[in-house]
């Protein structure tokens, strides 16, 4: 039996031969099918991982470009808001000017109705185009109406003074001085004028200055009038001839005046001021506290002292003084400006803030505005300055 099993096999030989051959060679064909499927599945993944890497890489580099176009967007848009506020604010500005404008015009209005001559009357008279003239707002619309004014042949001594006073302040200076010289041709006795014409002497006219100057003081000394020395005390302050005022006012007050007179008072402001502005704090003080004890309110003497207070930094005497002041005149916005910077000086800026804003509120446009304006934006940053450092 076993003889036949062998022979059966040795029979079936070739074909187990190349059974066994091409089992061999499928293990070997499905080994090779296994490395190269990996070596593809491997590629695949590396190309797609590559993709997914240039697409996210190109994704962030978008994001990026997108994020820097917001960036500029915003900034844009911040620019373009501050732009706004600043045209809103300009326009605001524009519209005070405006309204100004019309009041400007509103008043003239009620001023030209007040004097208007007659329907009788031929023309207007000396006095109402002085009044006119002081009112101008040009140089061409102030020296018409002067020379109309200085045509009238019934123009009294002091319309051609107060005619020459416009004409000085639209610095006209000989026309000026040739209507003061008319007012004392009209009327010699006209001190005013006179001082008016030597003042505008000695400020214009530096070879005729000390001659001027005496007479002034000359004047002065012998009419005894508080006007006018007020008068001439503005033209030494702007000559810084301190010292000649100084004399002036220690020789009047040497003519014993009666304490509380306009003449007794005017003589020891104006001799307050000189000495603060020579240095002598001290008695400066001194001489506004007599002043004031005969007339405590008295607004003129309380900002010159308000004014050596402070340069003598003496903080914690000016804010009630200021506050009289106010008291005084509660419209007035320059006086919401001092009590602003009697506040500001003894560190309360908040406080200051708030009465520069008032002084904002009440003043006219011009240098005095601008100037409360700028004093309250430094006490707004100090203010939060203090309130970091707390």
């Amino acid at each position: 039996m076993s003889e036949l099993v062998v022979e059966q096999l040795l029979k079936l030989a070739p074909q187990l031969g190349f059974a066994v051959i091409f089992i061999i060679a499928l293990a070997l064909l499905l080994r090779e099918y296994g490395k190269l499927r990996s070596e593809i599945s491997g590629a695949v993944d590396d190309a797609v991982n590559s993709r997914l890497g240039a697409i996210l890489g190109n994704l962030q580099i978008e994001s990026g470009k997108a994020s820097k176009i917001l960036a500029n967007i915003e900034e844009k848009y911040e620019k373009a808001q501050v732009t706004l506020d600043e045209y809103e604010e300009r326009l605001a500005e524009k519209e005070a000017v405006v309204n100004s404008s019309l009041m400007s015009i509103e008043e003239k209005l009620a001023l030209v109705s007040t004097i208007v001559p007659p329907e009788n009357s031929a023309k207007y008279s000396a006095q109402h185009y002085a009044l006119l003239a002081r009112n101008a707002q040009s140089l061409g619309e102030a020296v018409s109406l002067i020379e109309e004014a200085r045509k009238d042949t019934d123009a009294t001594s002091k319309d051609l003074e107060v005619v020459g006073d416009t004409a000085r302040r639209f610095r006209r200076f000989s026309l000026a001085a040739s209507l003061y010289k008319d007012a004392l041709a009209c009327d010699p006795t006209n001190h005013s004028a006179r001082l008016e014409l030597l003042s505008l002497t000695a400020e214009t006219m530096p070879a005729e200055r000390d001659k001027a100057l005496s007479e002034i003081r000359e004047l002065v000394l012998e009419t005894q009038n508080a006007s006018l020395l007020g008068r001439a005390a503005n033209t030494y302050y702007q000559l810084d001839r301190y010292a000649e005022l100084q004399s002036i006012c220690r020789e009047m007050l040497n003519r014993n005046p009666r304490p509380g007179s306009d003449i007794w008072l005017q003589s020891n402001r104006d001799l307050a001021v000189t000495l603060k502005n020579q240095g002598h704090l001290d008695e400066s003080v001194e001489r506004f506290e007599i002043a004031l004890e005969q007339r405590p309110n008295d607004e003129n003497l309380l900002k010159a002292y308000i004014g050596v207070l402070r340069d003598m930094k003496v903080f914690d005497r000016t804010i009630p003084l200021a506050k009289r002041l106010l008291a005084l005149d509660p419209l007035d916005g320059h006086y919401y400006y001092i009590v602003g910077n009697a506040c500001s000086d003894t560190n309360q800026h908040a406080e200051a803030v708030a009465w520069f804003t008032r002084a904002v509120e009440l003043l006219p446009e011009g240098p005095a505005k601008e100037l409360a304006l700028r004093e309250r934006k430094k006490s707004e940053i100090r203010d939060e300055l203090n309130l970091q450092l707390a």
